[in-house]
C-alpha cells in the first residue's frame, strides 16, 4: 500500500484525500483482479488503477467545488438584493408623500 500512496501523492492527490484514494485503488484492484494478465507486471497494473482513482478524486473535487457556491457569496448577494428592495421601497414612499402639484 505504500506504493499506491506514493503514486497518489505524486499524482497530486491532497493529503486529506490520500487514504480515500488508496482505499478506492485497493477496492478497484480487488474487484478487477480477473482482468490481470499473468505475464504483466503487478506494479504497472496497480499504477494504472491508482492513476485512474486519482483522476476520479480530482473530478469529484471539481464537481463539488462547482456544485456548492461559497456561503458568503450567496448571503452577500441576498443581502444586496434585500438592501436594493428596501431602497426602492423608501423611494416609492417618498414619492407617494409628495403633493400632486409638484
Amino acid at each position: 500500500m505504500p506504493f499506491i500512496r506514493r503514486v497518489a501523492r505524486r499524482m497530486g492527490v491532497p493529503e486529506a484525500d490520500l487514504d480515500d484514494a488508496v482505499q478506492e485503488t485497493m477496492l478497484a484492484a480487488m474487484t478487477s483482479a480477473h482482468t490481470f494478465e499473468a505475464g504483466r507486471h503487478e506494479r504497472a497494473w496497480l499504477f494504472g488503477i491508482a492513476r485512474n482513482c486519482a483522476r476520479r478524486v480530482f473530478r469529484r473535487a471539481r464537481e463539488v467545488a462547482f456544485a456548492e457556491p461559497p456561503e458568503q457569496a450567496v448571503s452577500g448577494g441576498q443581502q444586496r438584493a434585500v438592501a436594493e428592495q428596501q431602497a426602492r421601497s423608501l423611494v416609492h414612499r417618498a414619492l407617494d408623500e409628495l403633493p400632486e402639484a409638484q
